[in-house]
């Protein structure tokens, strides 16, 4: 018996042994062509263009400073990054870091976050990178998105509007010195469970105006300099959901330092002398601060009327900033059964469309949606067809 287990192993050595070298398939890989272009996929072989290298991408690793990504060292010679096939890491942090030639992410949809937890550093001094569309993101297992977007300098727009970001704790340096924003709607984001919010908007020179109308800063801990040297930052849109705590108020140091241009919804202007977290609130006659309540915050878009005209055979629909949005009109019976749906071009000037009415409806409801259909205000029910 004794004899059959060791031939038994010897064999098993043996095939290990014949085993081709390379016979190690990585999670997925890296290839950076000679013209710049990193591309991430499944396979190594190359589509014929001159390589530059290839590295292995571990999907379950987590690069840090000490540890960065294997195609870090070539940083500067990336100019495009392309996602030929789906990828599913379970961090991406300091993915793109210091790629400071990056213009441009092709296919970023291929990249699957739905695992993610670490998102630190991904696109931190990304300073060439124009464009960012991040619309396919799931953010919902990520904790960490500390200066995500730090020193991206060239950005101009960054639409976070799908952002889950319900498990975040970290928001630290976030949008750090990204000096091309000039307005940042990040309302969306569910920070109830952030404790560091320091500097997160800082240096944010070119920005004017903020939404952070769902800010829960219940857990906050820090907001040291959260929105320093941002000279142009003239509003900022809170609700009475962000409150600074006992230990942010004792931790948290100048958070408006250098807001000159910053004045609260009562008419409170900003003081060098009072840049200190007791004016993060929302000013009011008796208790003075830079926060402006979201209730004072203009309507962008709004259905203002959606009425028949029988004697036309249309629905008219009156809108308030009509630029660029889609109008999706559902039709209904009289038992409130959907019958027909119809998309129109809402681009117009005087802000009135005149829609046909579909035949068999006896209601109707009005959405008005982005070019990407998704919607931009609450759905209007009209009134009676018929």
């Amino acid at each position: 018996m004794k004899k059959q287990v060791l031939v038994m192993l010897a064999a098993l050595f043996a095939a290990l042994v014949m085993l081709p070298v390379g016979a190690y398939a990585a999670d997925a890989y890296a290839i950076l062509y000679e013209d710049g272009t990193l591309v991430f996929q499944n396979g190594d072989a190359s589509d014929g263009r001159p390589v530059k290298a290839t590295y292995e991408v571990d999907l379950n690793a987590v690069y840090t400073q000490e540890s960065l990504a294997p195609w870090h060292e070539e940083r500067e010679s990336v100019l495009v990054a392309d996602f030929a096939d789906k990828i599913s890491p379970t961090s991406t942090a300091r993915w793109f870091y210091e790629c400071s030639n990056l213009r441009r992410i092709d296919n970023i949809r291929n990249l699957d976050t739905a695992n993610v937890t670490n998102m630190e550093s991904m696109f931190r001094l990304c300073s060439a990178l124009a464009e960012l569309d991040l619309s396919y993101f799931d953010t919902a297992n990520v904790t960490n998105m500390s200066h995500m977007f730090a020193y991206c300098r060239s950005l101009k727009e960054l639409d976070l509007s799908h952002f889950d970001a319900f498990r975040v704790t970290n928001m630290a340096f976030m949008f750090y010195d990204c000096q091309g924003l000039t307005t940042l709607d990040v309302s969306c984001l569910n920070t109830v469970n952030v404790t560091d919010m320091s500097g997160m908007f800082a240096y944010c020179r070119n920005l004017t105006t903020l939404d952070l109308s769902h800010f829960d800063t219940s857990h906050v801990m820090m907001m040291d300099s959260m929105f320093f040297q941002s000279p142009n930052l003239k509003t900022i849109y809170v609700s009475d959901k962000f409150r600074i705590t006992t230990t942010a108020r004792k931790s948290s140091n100048v958070p408006f330092g250098g807001c000159d241009a910053l004045v609260g919804g009562n008419g409170t202007k900003y003081d060098g002398s009072r840049s200190g977290p007791l004016y993060a609130r929302i000013d009011t006659p008796s208790a003075p601060g830079y926060f402006t309540d979201i209730s004072a915050k203009p309507v962008a878009y709004e259905i203002t009327a959606a009425a028949p005209d029988t004697d036309a055979g249309t629905l008219s629909v009156t809108l308030t900033n009509p630029d660029a949005a889609t109008l999706a009109v559902s039709y209904f019976d009289a038992n409130g059964k959907f019958v027909s749906a119809e998309f129109q071009d809402a681009q117009v000037d005087a802000g009135t469309v005149a829609l046909a009415l579909s035949a068999d409806a006896k209601t109707a409801r009005v959405m008005l949606l982005d070019s990407d259909f998704r919607p931009l205000c609450a759905a209007y029910g009209a009134q009676a067809l018929k």
